[in-house]
């Protein structure tokens, strides 16, 4: 059981690590200022362009995370008094 945990929170790292490293190299490497206007509100506001793409990757991934939970609630274990399937009785009774 310790080595599983040990491999998923490593694959884990290998996988997130890199992201993480990603998104901060983009982070800094994108400071230049860009106008931003919305439409209804009348001005411009100047802002870095990493504070304009960092959040909207974030609401995506926020957005995604919320539809995928949504799709998958239906699919989850039966308790176990309604499993279906051949039943394993064992020496002990309940």
């Amino acid at each position: 059981m310790a080595r599983r945990n040990l491999a998923v929170r490593l694959a884990s790292f290998v996988v997130v690590f890199p992201i993480t490293l990603m998104v901060i190299l983009f982070a800094v490497s994108n400071l230049h200022a860009v106008p931003i206007q919305l439409w209804p509100i009348p001005g411009q506001l100047e802002i870095s362009l990493s504070l304009v793409v960092l959040p909207a990757l974030g609401l995506g991934l926020l957005i995604g995370e919320v539809i995928a939970w949504a799709g998958n609630s239906g699919t989850s274990a039966a308790p176990i008094g309604r499993r279906s399937g051949p039943r394993i009785w064992s020496a002990r009774s309940p």
